[in-house]
């Protein structure tokens, strides 16, 4: 897993990468969900990578086609029909959606094989939680990576950090 330390709490900052990756790869980027813990984060992050993106953020550029988009968010509060869009579509192989930004809720009773990235924005709740959220990543036995950006790194979460950093498999730490 990696530990990036926030050079700032700027998303802009701290997701340029991703952009670059949507952009580049487009449909054959990886997987991707985005893990925040507050409804706020997340509709921040979802509109700063649509803002980015404009119209790359779409499979041929087309704007008005929704479900053409390879960025989408999930919550509690989203429509239902929403939910079972996204639940659907991310499930998909080939699915449109490359990047997920969401809550817990996202994570709650579903497996989806082919997640190659899982990032953490914050701070994790606690340590099940954390595990609930990575075991997202990777669930097909393929090769995958976890990033965390925490909010700061004390107390609790320096606590956390040095279980994940001294062992080598996550699974072993939390099993």
């Amino acid at each position: 897993m990696d530990v990036r330390r926030r050079r700032s709490y700027d998303i802009p900052t701290e997701f340029e990468w991703l952009v670059a990756s949507i952009e580049l790869q487009k449909e054959r980027c990886s997987k991707t969900l985005i893990f925040s813990h507050s409804i706020n984060s997340v509709s921040a992050i979802y509109r700063w990578l649509m803002s980015r993106l404009h119209h790359n953020a779409f499979r041929d550029g087309r704007t008005d086609d929704p479900n053409s988009c390879s960025v989408s968010m999930f919550h509690a509060h989203i429509a239902e029909p929403l939910q079972q869009y996204t639940l659907s579509e991310f499930s998909k192989p080939d699915s449109t959606i490359r990047v997920l930004v969401c809550t817990v809720a996202f994570s709650m009773g579903v497996t989806i094989g082919d997640v190659r990235q899982v990032i953490h924005w914050e701070k994790v709740p606690s340590l099940m939680t954390f595990w609930q959220e990575l075991r997202r990543c990777g669930s097909d036995d393929e090769s995958s990576h976890a990033i965390w950006y925490p909010e700061s790194v004390s107390g609790e979460d320096m606590a956390l950090l040095a279980r994940i950093t001294a062992e080598d498999c996550i699974r072993l730490l939390v099993l």
